[in-house]
């Protein structure tokens, strides 16, 4: 089933009248599948996740990005981040997910982002909301983001402080979303505001006051990602989660999708991802193809091309555009390669790469 997200783009884009915008989208759409029939791309990717510094302020347990940050390489420069935009933008990709570590943490972020809608992106941010104060969520607002995720790991400090190893990250990240939800209102901003969980044994009983929370908060949805088998070494994926936890996890999941139903806001992830959370707790393979090296990829901030975000924290590039624009990366026989060994993978579940493979899938895969 499509996510709601898609459907409300849609509307957004038609009640613009970009017909122009939305008839190039629904080309690549059909491209993008023609792309794996001739296993060579013919389209652009539809969105590319740019990891604009690995620098953060929290070091979550989910998450071991910011070690990255150790390394002794240069972060790119503002006119480095800016040629890759251009290069984006040559390549047709419709929207552009700045992320981290903290991307609040570059300077320069809101020239970036303001450079990224001047070459007609779409502009979405995830953030931990440390960074978020009533100034910059009016630079947010002003600059045009269109969309953005604040981490909520639990309903209460206790929960989140604990997920993110940091004392105060709870009462930061809610301030962060009232400032917001004020702001654009204020503003007569169309900002979408997103609360993203990552779902664990900690958590699981919460949900549904995460999603009261969000009611309170006036947020626009709230999606749940399944805790990640992201980590190079000492993976706590290794870990394995009893028949209480895989029982809650199956209520839990009911109850979301009863929620879909009837709740005041949106659970951004479709019923689909939603069925596939147990096989990804019991570490059972993804499914369906993964068309991920088609619909997307991720740039790190010294370059580097990975063909999804999980390859960013297994530390498999492709390769780094420095050396070359990503367009002339993107239809090279090396990149080539790396997708047919990305067709095979079915290692996660991650939100955004499951659901455009989900989306790309059809008629559906019998692969299993």
């Amino acid at each position: 089933m499509i996510r709601r997200v898609y459907i409300d783009l849609v509307k957004e884009v038609l009640g613009q009248k970009r017909f122009f915008w939305l008839l190039k989208r629904v080309w690549q759409y059909f491209a993008i599948r023609l792309s794996y029939f001739l296993k060579h791309p013919i389209a652009g990717p539809v969105f590319v996740t740019f990891l604009v510094t690995y620098r953060c302020n929290y070091h979550c347990k989910m998450c071991d990005l910011p070690d990255k940050a150790k390394s002794p390489k240069e972060e790119l420069s503002t006119t480095g981040a800016i040629a890759i935009l251009n290069d984006l933008a040559h390549l047709g990709v419709s929207g552009v997910s700045f992320g981290g570590g903290e991307p609040l943490l570059r300077s320069d972020i809101f020239e970036l982002i303001a450079y990224a809608k001047k070459l007609g992106m779409l502009v979405h941010l995830n953030t931990n909301g440390f960074f978020l104060s009533e100034s910059n969520a009016v630079k947010l607002v002003e600059h045009g983001v269109d969309s953005l995720n604040i981490s909520l790991d639990g309903a209460n400090a206790v929960t989140h402080d604990a997920m993110r190893e940091v004392d105060g990250a709870f009462d930061l990240a809610v301030s962060a979303i009232k400032s917001v939800v004020l702001i654009r209102a204020a503003k007569l901003s169309h900002i979408r505001i997103k609360i993203a969980s990552v779902i664990d044994e900690t958590n699981l009983q919460q949900i549904p006051d995460i999603l009261l929370l969000g009611e309170n908060l006036g947020v626009d949805c709230v999606e749940f990602i399944p805790q990640q088998p992201m980590f190079l070494s000492n993976d706590p994926w290794e870990k394995r989660f009893d028949e209480k936890f895989m029982a809650g996890l199956d209520s839990a999941v009911d109850y979301i999708l009863g929620y879909q139903r009837t709740g005041k806001i949106r659970v951004e992830n479709s019923p689909a991802h939603l069925k596939l959370f147990k096989d990804s707790f019991c570490k059972k393979p993804f499914p369906f193809r993964c068309y991920t090296a088609y619909n997307s990829c991720a740039i790190d901030p010294y370059g580097y091309v990975y063909p999804c975000v999980p390859w960013v924290n297994m530390c498999k590039p492709v390769g780094n555009i420095l050396d070359k624009s990503l367009k002339q990366f993107w239809y090279s026989a090396e990149y080539n390669k790396v997708r047919k060994d990305v067709l095979a993978c079915r290692l996660c579940y991650l939100n955004c790469h499951a659901e455009l493979s989900l989306l790309f899938d059809w008629p559906k895969s019998k692969h299993k």
